[in-house]
């Protein structure tokens, strides 16, 4: 709770927020990932977060010649150029 009130805090935004914030995020359709992606990532990098053996074989279909660096959250520095501990 705490580190979800300190996320509002940094983007300015207010605690009442944290209320609707799942609701919002759980609203966001296909379609408007799909437009994000083809207005914002344009053959940078990306990272997706969760678990990675529930769309493995999704992201191997879809992005057959990409390659997929897993990271395991406990191996995981956000402060490091590679992401890695």
């Amino acid at each position: 709770m705490a580190n979800a009130l300190g996320d509002l805090y940094a983007f300015g935004l207010p605690p009442s927020e944290l209320n609707s914030y799942v609701n919002k995020v759980n609203a966001i359709t296909d379609e408007q990932i799909k437009d994000l992606a083809s207005d914002y990532l344009l053959g940078g990098d990306f990272i997706i977060v969760g678990d990675y053996s529930i769309f493995r074989d999704d992201l191997a279909k879809r992005f057959p010649n990409m390659k997929i660096d897993v990271i395991k959250a406990d191996e995981l520095d956000l402060s490091k150029d590679n992401l890695r501990k």
